[in-house]
């Protein structure tokens, strides 16, 4: 019951940490934050706070930072502390292995009080970010959970700012797959908009591999299946 729950939770209260490094016990910790009330499980947020860089860069911790955000999804105020800390290092997380995965839940979660912070710090470095392994995931993520601003926004930047290097986007091994991307979750003008600035440099996708797949969106000619990617 969830006395019993509690019991277990307070056992842990000093060894937050701790647990989040262990294979085992960070299953645990998880799982009191999961089931029990916020009032029982504050010493968790309060041990995040001041560490919480650091353990979304973690292989466990970056599980218990999405977990928090999907629970305090509609009450962000009990995490904030811990939020303002991801939002400062969204650029060095965007590109960790773990910690874009964290990046990706404050993208998807979409908390007015945080997703534009999220949205202007990764906009800023669009370029790099859609050439990264890991980063292009959350710029995907940015487009498809954006809404029409946020995808014009992007789009501004992609063919005015960068419009010079689009070419290259589309030879590139990530960002390629985020163009394809783009299309596929765009309204009828934006992804006309995205075929105008690509279709005149579409001998290019003939050198490439994966060049087809956006070529085939290009010319229309391609339903989107829900495909995932496979180099990970």
């Amino acid at each position: 019951d969830e006395g019993d729950r509690h019991m277990i939770a307070v056992e842990l209260k000093d060894h937050v940490l701790e647990c989040i490094d262990h294979h085992h016990a960070n299953h645990v910790l998880r799982k009191c934050l999961e089931v029990l009330p916020h009032e029982k499980v504050s010493f968790i947020i309060a041990n995040l706070e001041g560490n919480a860089e650091e353990v979304a860069k973690h292989v466990y911790g970056c599980r218990m930072l999405q977990l928090m955000l999907i629970k305090y999804k509609d009450e962000v105020h009990h995490i904030q502390k811990v939020v303002d800390e991801l939002v400062d290092a969204v650029d060095g997380l965007a590109c960790d292995t773990y910690g874009n995965y964290v990046v990706q839940h404050l993208v998807i979660c979409g908390d007015p009080y945080y997703k534009p912070r999220v949205f202007n710090q990764l906009l800023s470095n669009l370029q790099g970010l859609l050439q990264h392994q890991a980063a292009s995931h959350v710029i995907e993520k940015m487009y498809e959970h954006g809404n029409k601003e946020d995808r014009g926004s992007m789009l501004d930047k992609l063919l005015g700012d960068l419009a010079e290097v689009l070419p290259d986007f589309m030879r590139h091994k990530y960002a390629n797959h985020v163009l394809q991307r783009m299309i596929d979750f765009s309204d009828d003008e934006q992804a006309q908009q995205l075929r105008d600035a690509m279709l005149p440099h579409a001998e290019v996708l003939n050198e490439q591999v994966h060049g087809k797949y956006l070529l085939l969106r290009l010319q229309g000619n391609w339903t989107p299946r829900g495909e995932g990617r496979n180099w990970r």
